[in-house]
């Protein structure tokens, strides 16, 4: 359970260093197999991200975009 909890710590942080910062304003743990799959929505400023990261910490997917499109 506490490596668990350290993964998705460590997930957050690389999302939070590939938006530059920001709130996690969105996020989601999904099992693929043995091993988790982090997805997390970061807004930093007007800008935000979509980034979906495995749980060996690789970037699996990263989409951006300006204002609020991404609620939709």
């Amino acid at each position: 359970m506490y490596q668990r909890k350290w993964l998705a710590a460590e997930a957050q942080q690389i999302a939070l260093d590939q938006a530059g910062g920001g709130e996690i304003v969105e996020s989601e743990v999904s099992r693929e197999g043995l091993v988790n799959e982090y997805s997390y929505t970061v807004v930093n400023g007007d800008q935000w991200y979509q980034i979906e990261i495995s749980g060996f910490g690789n970037i699996e997917e990263m989409e951006s975009g300006q204002g609020d499109s991404w609620r939709y």
